[in-house]
C-alpha cells in the first residue's frame, strides 16, 4: 500500500466540490456590517478553540494504540500528531486567539466582553461537540475509528494549512487593509506576556500549518502495515471533518448578532 500524498487527498476535496463550498473568505465578504464581520470571526474562533484539546486527546489514545499498531507504529503514529499540539501549547496559540478577538473588538469599537459570550453560541458548542466526536472517544484499541480519527486530524490540517487561513489572511489583505495593518501594530498583554494581535493569523498562514498536514500524512504511513481496510477508514475520517467544516460554513453565515453589553 502507498502512503497519502497531498495531491490525492486534493483530489478527494476537487471531485467533491467541498473546495468550493467551504470557503471562509466567502463568508466573510457576505458580512454586510461590522457587527456581522466580528460575529463570524469571533464564532470562528471559538469554533477554532477544543482544537488543542481534542488533538492532544488523540496522542493519547494512538500512544496507547499498540495493541493495534504495533509499539512502533503506535510510538510514531503519535509523533505524527504531537507535531501539532506542540505549536500550539509551546506559543500559547489561545492566548494568540484571544489577542486577535480583542484587537478585532477594539478597532470596530465593539467591547469585548460581549464578542467572548458568543464565543459560548450554542452553535460553536454544538460545532465543538462534532470536532471531539471527530478526534475519537475512548477508542486506543478501536481500529477503524483510531484510523478515521487520524484521518479527521489530517482533513483539520489539511484545510487549515491551504484554506481556512490562507483565506483569512487574504481577506485582510486585500477587503480589510487598514484592520489588518491596526492588528499587525497592536499588541495585548496576556498574564506576564505581549502579544501580537495579528499574530494567531499569521503564524497560521505561514509555515506552520503546512508543516503539521505533513506530520499528519506521517501517521497514516505509520500505520498503514495494519492492512488494506485502513486507508479507507483514514478517507472516511479526512471527509467527515470536511463534511463537519462544511456545515460550520453554513452557520456561520447566520446573522447572529453580538450580546447586548446588558447581557454581559
Amino acid at each position: 500500500m502507498q502512503a497519502i500524498s497531498y495531491e490525492e487527498l486534493q483530489r478527494v476535496v476537487a471531485t467533491r466540490d467541498l473546495g468550493l463550498r467551504i470557503n471562509l473568505r466567502k463568508v466573510l465578504e457576505r458580512t454586510t456590517t461590522h457587527q456581522e464581520l466580528v460575529s463570524v470571526l469571533v464564532r470562528y474562533g471559538g469554533w477554532n478553540q477544543c482544537f488543542k484539546g481534542a488533538t492532544a486527546g488523540l496522542v493519547a489514545q494512538l500512544h496507547r494504540s499498540q495493541n493495534v499498531f504495533g509499539y512502533f507504529g503506535a510510538q510514531e503514529a503519535a509523533c505524527g500528531v504531537y507535531e501539532a499540539i506542540t505549536d500550539e501549547f509551546r506559543d500559547r496559540h489561545d492566548s494568540l486567539l484571544w489577542a486577535f478577538l480583542k484587537g478585532v473588538s477594539d478597532f470596530f469599537f465593539f467591547s469585548h466582553e460581549p464578542a467572548a459570550i458568543l464565543m459560548r453560541h450554542p452553535s460553536v458548542l454544538a460545532a465543538q461537540q462534532e470536532i471531539w466526536k471527530g478526534y475519537g472517544e475512548i477508542c486506543y484499541d478501536d481500529l477503524p475509528k483510531l484510523v478515521a480519527a487520524a484521518g479527521f486530524h489530517a482533513g483539520s490540517e489539511f484545510m487549515a494549512a491551504f484554506h481556512e487561513f490562507p483565506q483569512l489572511d487574504e481577506f485582510f489583505t486585500q477587503c480589510r487593509p487598514k484592520t489588518k495593518e491596526y492588528l499587525e501594530r497592536k499588541y495585548v498583554q496576556i498574564g506576564r506576556r505581549n502579544y501580537s494581535c495579528y499574530g494567531w493569523v499569521k503564524d497560521h498562514a505561514e509555515e506552520i500549518e503546512q508543516r503539521h498536514f505533513s506530520a499528519s500524512l506521517d501517521v497514516f504511513t505509520a500505520i498503514m502495515h495494519v492492512g488494506a481496510e485502513t486507508k479507507q477508514y483514514f478517507l472516511d475520517g479526512f471527509l467527515r471533518f470536511l463534511e463537519i467544516q462544511e456545515e460550520l460554513m453554513d452557520v456561520l453565515s447566520l446573522p447572529i448578532p453580538l450580546p447586548p453589553l446588558e447581557a454581559v
